[in-house]
């Protein structure tokens, strides 16, 4: 269907698997029945909530939202949009799940090592994959990003995390895992923003002590710069107009406008500090303003990146300390700290 080959053209984002193929067609033909012959809602809240917690799906919802509208000559409401979010993204979280590679080392009497297996496939069969199972340990035939021990004073690499477990796994065992699986992937997934933060962010495009007076203020200035460096083409500032007439991109009091379109020549931010918040939607200001432009080879990496500054910068205090930047340098340091420094505790 059409609006699948957009979305590969616009996204790079390839829906060929046959499976959700025939759920997305039915799904289409449900809402067009749907649209045409019931009540069509003007608001959905739950559409605001799942908007923090997905942002790039829900980015993917709205432009699917649209290009349906186009092709069927229809009106789509917030419902609709909500259930496009949620089939879409039933199907692309489970697709992005990884298997943390896993060794166990243990003794291996009573079939213990057995026993073991059991267990940890019954807690976290969708988290860890096990490799192999050690009962002799030596530092250099291990290849393995989490390590699970029965035993006391192994010596590992820096790189590997290990959690001490007794021989028949108990419920603070499984809390001590899930713990560490939680924070494996935060690092992981750290490691990685921080990487694209350095690559997509730029002194030349830092600008604090700004004096804005409006929305469209900021949105012209922004999108000026990123032309001046060839980043985007001229229609960059009519695209992420139409996205803020869709839906305003505030996230708590941090604006990140971006284009639905990810036909940016250079995936670039520009970050903004206004003296002054400026109103972005109908009840909320912003002064920390923060413009994406990406191009679609980078789309895994804007959905991180979209979704690990949301998840720091709906902590107003981290916000605070942001916008008292007085240069790209401890701007840069400060948000990388607030990155890494998450607890488990």
């Amino acid at each position: 269907m059409e609006t699948v080959k957009d979305i590969k053209n616009d996204y790079k984002l390839f829906l060929n698997d046959p499976n959700f193929l025939v759920r997305f067609i039915i799904h289409v033909n449900n809402l067009f029945d749907r649209v045409k012959f019931s009540k069509q809602e003007t608001e959905d809240t739950m559409l605001t909530g799942l908007a923090l917690q997905y942002p790039f799906i829900y980015d993917l919802s709205l432009y699917t939202a649209e290009d349906l509208s186009k092709h069927l000559n229809i009106s789509i409401s917030y419902t609709e949009t909500t259930y496009l979010l949620l089939h879409f993204g039933s199907y692309l979280i489970s697709r992005k799940q990884n298997l943390i590679n896993t060794v166990i080392i243990t003794v291996n009497y009573y079939n213990n090592a057995d026993s073991l297996l059991t267990s940890l496939s019954k807690h976290f069969g969708d988290d860890i994959s096990i490799s192999e199972i050690k009962t002799n340990f030596s530092n250099e035939d291990i290849n393995s990003k989490l390590i699970l021990t029965t035993e006391d004073n192994i010596d590992v690499k820096d790189n590997n995390y290990v959690v001490k477990i007794t021989p028949f796994l108990t419920d603070t065992d499984v809390i001590k895992i899930k713990k560490m699986i939680n924070k494996i992937r935060h690092d992981v997934q750290t490691d990685k923003i921080i990487k694209f933060l350095h690559e997509f962010t730029s002194p030349n495009l830092f600008f604090n002590d700004l004096n804005f007076k409006n929305k469209k203020q900021c949105l012209v200035y922004a999108a000026d710069k990123l032309l001046q460096y060839q980043y985007v083409g001229k229609d960059f500032l009519n695209e992420i107009c139409e996205r803020e007439r869709m839906a305003p991109t505030l996230f708590d009091t941090v604006a990140m406008p971006h284009s639905l379109k990810l036909n940016a020549k250079k995936s670039q931010m520009v970050v903004m500090i206004n003296n002054k918040p400026i109103k972005w939607s109908v009840d909320n200001k912003s002064q920390l303003i923060i413009l994406i432009s990406v191009n679609k080879n980078d789309r895994d990496i804007f959905e991180d990146l979209l979704q690990a500054l949301i998840d720091e910068l709906s902590i107003r205090k981290n916000v605070q300390s942001l916008i008292n930047s007085n240069n790209y340098n401890i701007f840069y340091t400060k948000i990388v700290n607030l990155m890494k420094n998450k607890s488990f505790d």
